[in-house]
């Protein structure tokens, strides 16, 4: 009787977290091309859209329903979409939503657009163009990565944050009335944290020079870049974030200045033509694999005592002293 008992409690709690899980789910509507869903002001959002055409012009209402949001993957792999103009009613476009539309060359974004959601154009290989509104806020991580043929994005004041790995490869021009982002050369920075954000793929020089003055190298800013052989790093540099270099295939060369105190998570992570480096007495941390995969890495320049030289010890990589060779001169 009591394992009946429990069979019936249990059957009855699947039952009541299955209709609950029911009742969390939006209805979704049909209106012509769209599927919607209702959000909690009463707006509609875009879910899902079926192509009858490869030119879509996004109607400001469905069935008197003010269109505020394209949803998450609401034009996801639609490989014939062409154009797409969205309403001035629109504020936000959520997570891939447009993600390997690989024929979309135009879309016309809406003035009152605020937010750009994570991989919302994700690999849109034909987009070679971009208007971003005046209002935009954010855009989100991968927001236009793969888009081959995107070679200039332009900023406007309004954009005041920007993911890690939202572009990859895009020269980028802000807007000098921006508060928070500036532009140098194509190259992104933060001008009130004075951190390098982004370093474009795109550019093809075997060497580069961060400016005097930017005290951080962000997450992701260098990594992956082709082409890069040796990196100059200021004085005033005092931490590399979290892959700030990871996957750079060609760096062979970069000095760490005195000024350097952390080296956080995969910081050279995969720099497979990287030989040597000097870790300068200055750092007081190094993160989670910060040099994996460096396989050619066989020579680590370290003070005695230092924190470098325990961390060389305790991963036993090779190290060496400043002054290891001085016997060659006596």
């Amino acid at each position: 009787m009591k394992k009946m008992l429990t069979l019936l409690f249990v059957l009855l709690m699947m039952a009541m977290l299955s209709c609950a899980v029911a009742e969390d789910e939006p209805t979704w509507y049909e209106c012509g091309d769209f599927y919607y869903i209702l959000l909690e002001d009463g707006t509609a959002e875009i879910s899902l859209v079926k192509l009858s055409s490869n030119h879509v012009t996004v109607p400001a209402e469905l069935d008197g329903h003010l269109v505020t949001s394209i949803g998450e993957y609401a034009f996801e792999y639609h490989t014939d979409l062409l154009t797409v103009t969205l309403p001035d009613s629109i504020t936000s476009i959520g997570y891939m939503a447009f993600s390997e539309c690989f024929s979309l060359f135009s879309v016309k974004l809406p003035d009152n657009l605020l937010s750009i959601g994570d991989k919302a154009f994700f690999s849109c290989s034909a987009l070679s163009s971009i208007d971003l509104p005046d209002r935009v806020i954010s855009i989100g991580d991968h927001a236009f990565t793969c888009c081959d043929s995107l070679t200039l994005i332009r900023l406007p004041a309004s954009v005041t944050t920007v993911e890690k790995n939202t572009f990859d490869q895009q020269l980028i021009h802000v807007s000098p009335d921006n508060p928070v982002l500036a532009s140098i050369d194509g190259v992104l920075f933060n001008k009130v944290t004075k951190e390098l954000i982004y370093y474009p793929r795109s550019k093809t020089a075997a060497n580069y020079c961060i400016p005097q003055g930017i005290k951080s190298i962000g997450v992701s800013a260098f990594s992956n870049h082709p082409y890069l052989t040796s990196v100059t790093i200021p004085d005033s540099v005092t931490h590399i974030r979290e892959e700030a270099f990871g996957s750079c295939s060609a760096l062979s060369s970069i000095i760490l200045p005195d000024s350097i105190v952390s080296i956080e998570d995969y910081a050279f992570a995969c720099c497979d033509a990287l030989a040597s480096i000097n870790l300068p007495q200055s750092i007081t941390y190094i993160g989670f694999q910060a040099f994996y995969y460096c396989d050619r890495l066989i020579s680590i320049t370290v003070t005695p005592g230092s924190y470098a030289e325990q961390y060389c010890k305790t991963l036993e990589l090779p190290y060496i002293y400043p002054d290891t060779n001085d016997w060659l001169l006596n």
